[in-house]
């Protein structure tokens, strides 16, 4: 016991305390101006390092048979073992995400992903029906919001777009017809390379994966950037039906979901506010707005109710993708949603929650 203590003290905190200190987390943030991603790679063997101290304590610790000894070095032991382990899978998600952040990032190539807008006041699978869609791009760590569209512009996939026969009779070919019905089946994967497939046939651009987030996720942005004013002489126009002209984390999701329903007939008028609104939000994100406490908190949050899919075969293939403790931390994601009802499918997505 005293062996692991004195591992964990110097072998596992020390690296971790000299990681923390080194990191300069507002220039870690992803901005329109770009991002130094050098010292996250850098940090990565110290994190590895160091959750394979917590790993071997906490084994060494559960190899103890408790059951003979006392209660007052029984419970203590019992409860640093429980202590570790819970570290250990922390740390281990640690380093599967600086292993995979940077490249996620941009840091080498530069990459692109679908941004999709569920809208849950229409009820899908996965949440809500695809709104706004918009191309994520990160360069460096820069960050820039392109090719705003929406799942009504992306028009009907004739002939469809194909996918796992069983799930097609269950949810209908419409989930390979309309983007708005991609996620009609619960298997993200299926819903993410079915959109991604539609987009490239739509633009000619293949994006490097999908990610989806929802109204309560740009509430988190709003609450972490500050207010957000209305610019685009669009929205303004469409505002002027008695929506607000300033967003915050307390109306988006009250705008989105239910008022700009009742105010703009036109659905085709509704998918331009919702995602008008997207691209003001992700604007107020890139340009830094915010303090870079309030922000990795706010994209803590957002990461909650994220779901993200990637279409890159090596990163697929990873073992820290194919992991199922695959976070950064104080996030540890949930079980991907559920591929038994296709087998084709081998890219992975990954829901994330808040321990």
């Amino acid at each position: 016991m005293a062996r692991s203590a004195d591992d964990v003290a110097n072998l596992g905190l020390t690296p971790l305390v000299e990681v923390y200190s080194s990191l300069n987390w507002e220039s870690l943030l992803p901005s329109s101006s770009g991002t130094d991603l050098e010292p996250l790679e850098a940090a990565s063997p110290s994190i590895s390092a160091a959750a394979q101290t917590i790993r071997l304590s906490a084994d060494r610790l559960g190899q103890i048979d408790t059951s003979n000894l006392v209660p007052q070095v029984a419970d203590p032991l019992r409860s640093a073992r429980d202590q570790l382990r819970g570290l250990s899978g922390a740390l281990d998600a640690a380093t599967d995400a600086s292993n995979l952040a940077p490249g996620m990032l941009g840091a080498q190539t530069p990459r692109s992903y679908l941004l999709m807008i569920q809208n849950n006041a229409e009820t899908r699978a996965s949440g809500g029906i695809p709104g706004a869609l918009a191309v994520l791009s990160l360069d460096k760590g820069k960050l820039t919001l392109a090719s705003q569209s929406s799942a009504g512009a992306v028009g009907v996939m004739s002939p469809i777009v194909p996918s796992d026969p069983e799930q097609q009779q269950i949810y209908s070919g419409r989930m390979g017809k309309f983007m708005q019905d991609v996620n009609l089946t619960p298997d993200f994967p299926t819903a993410a390379s079915t959109a991604q497939a539609m987009w490239e046939r739509k633009t000619g651009q293949r994006v490097n994966g999908v990610i989806s987030i929802d109204p309560v996720a740009l509430s988190y942005i709003l609450d972490a950037t500050g207010p957000v004013k209305i610019t685009d002489p669009e929205l303004v126009a469409l505002a002027s039906a008695g929506l607000p002209t300033e967003l915050t984390g307390r109306n988006v999701v009250q705008t989105l979901l239910s008022d700009v329903y009742a105010r703009i007939q036109q659905p085709i008028l509704q998918d331009a506010y919702f995602a008008g609104v997207a691209q003001e939000i992700f604007a107020a994100l890139s340009d830094g707005e915010g303090n870079a406490k309030g922000l990795i908190e706010g994209l803590t949050r957002v990461l909650m109710r994220a779901v993200f899919w990637s279409g890159r075969v090596c990163q697929q293939n990873s073992p820290f993708w194919q992991s199922t403790h695959l976070a950064v931390p104080l996030l540890v994601p949930a079980f991907p949603l559920p591929s038994s009802v296709s087998t084709s499918t081998t890219a992975q997505a990954r829901r994330w929650t808040i321990t």
